[in-house]
């Protein structure tokens, strides 16, 4: 296949990112509006929180949500570039000329392929650290945190709880997934004036009904010798469940940061299985953008052609949206374990490149 001559190459990629540009202008609009109407309606009983603050919270969100509609980006821009060049007729002359629907789709095909890979290389790292900006000042300004903080590190999980009579640290080894409990426990607790009060070693520990329930202790007060128990009960905010979810949480980590932190989970207990699919997810997105761009060009060409414009968008839309939903099923059954990791990652992406191709082929090449 003859490559296409750089004029009309540089016109076609013209055509497509200004789409591009104009679809995801809207699109952030939109999305700024909702999130405003959102936080100004959470604002009635925030007084001290002005208006250009809440605009600021607004774009700090903007980034990460914008990534989860840039799929329907893509879509909408394949749809009204192909659409536009087909209406004018340029693609008439250009199919005219010899040039064949595979060389004329190959430019935008190449944008959209950059397009995914600045989304999970530059805009993914970028948005996950404005969305954990946004966490933190929404917790502030809402009064929606308990001042707990749930991590991981190369020596395990720690865990800090912020009460009214100080701060407990607690670190722990290893958990259990099977008995729901925590190894090689160490539990350090600080006055309100931060300073120490107490530390308890344990062998292993699990909360149940708002306690730490710990065997194995050596507790040692502040100014106090060391004293061995059996069993140690200590009041705690921090559930089980809030520590899985914490860890199950995927929007604060970045594509670059993913290896290190699956590595990080899977060496304390916890299940990376949502981390690992996020990650091959991430990969699988270039490949997603020109499947949707192909799919596209296929609506576009082929329903002006009947001169059924309304079909045309209602057929573009109809895909996108069962994409979505497909994505999401898939995306849950893979999480849940019901398929393998990289079929949920991989197979949308995949099945929507060979839909597009196959629809192209028949509608074009016979």
């Amino acid at each position: 296949m003859k490559l296409l001559p750089r004029t009309l190459s540089l016109y076609l990629l013209r055509h497509f990112l200004f789409w591009c540009l104009s679809v995801a202008f809207g699109v952030c609009a939109i999305i700024f509006a909702a999130d405003m109407i959102q936080l100004l309606s959470d604002d009635l009983t925030q007084p001290g929180v002005g208006t250009f603050d809440l605009m600021g919270l607004a774009l700090l969100r903007l980034p990460q949500t914008f990534q989860q509609v840039l799929p329907f980006v893509i879509l909408i821009a394949g749809l009204g570039t192909y659409h536009q060049l087909t209406r004018t007729s340029e693609l008439v002359v250009a199919r005219a000329a010899g040039v064949s629907v595979w060389q004329f789709l190959a430019p935008p095909l190449l944008a959209a392929l950059a397009i995914g890979i600045f989304r999970i290389t530059m805009l993914d790292p970028v948005a996950t650290t404005l969305q954990s900006k946004f966490d933190l000042l929404h917790d502030e300004w809402f009064g929606n945190g308990d001042g707990n903080l749930v991590a991981t590190a190369g020596s395990g999980v720690w865990l800090r709880e912020q009460g009214l009579d100080g701060t407990a640290i607690v670190h722990a080894n290893h958990v259990s997934l099977a008995n729901r409990s925590l190894g090689g426990i160490v539990l350090l607790t600080f006055d309100p004036d931060d300073r120490f009060h107490e530390r308890v070693d344990a062998q292993f520990g699990r909360i149940e009904n708002g306690r730490w329930q710990l065997s194995g202790v050596e507790r040692v007060v502040a100014g106090h010798a060391v004293e061995r128990m059996d069993k140690l009960s200590v009041p705690t905010r921090i559930s089980y469940s809030e520590i899985l979810d914490r860890f199950a949480q995927t929007s604060v980590i970045s594509f670059w940061a993913l290896p290190r932190h699956i590595s990080l989970l899977e060496s304390t207990g916890f299940s990376a299985r949502p981390h690992r699919l996020l990650w091959h997810r991430l990969l699988a997105m270039p490949l997603l953008y020109m499947a949707l761009l192909v799919i596209a060009a296929s609506f576009a060409l082929r329903f002006h052609r009947k001169g059924d414009a309304a079909l045309l968008a209602g057929a573009g839309a109809f895909t996108g949206f069962l994409l979505y939903f497909l994505s999401d099923l898939v995306y849950a059954l893979g999480i849940n374990s019901s398929i393998p990791l990289q079929l949920a990652a991989w197979a949308p992406a995949g099945v929507t490149a060979l839909l597009g191709i196959t629809m192209l082929l028949h509608f074009e090449d016979g």
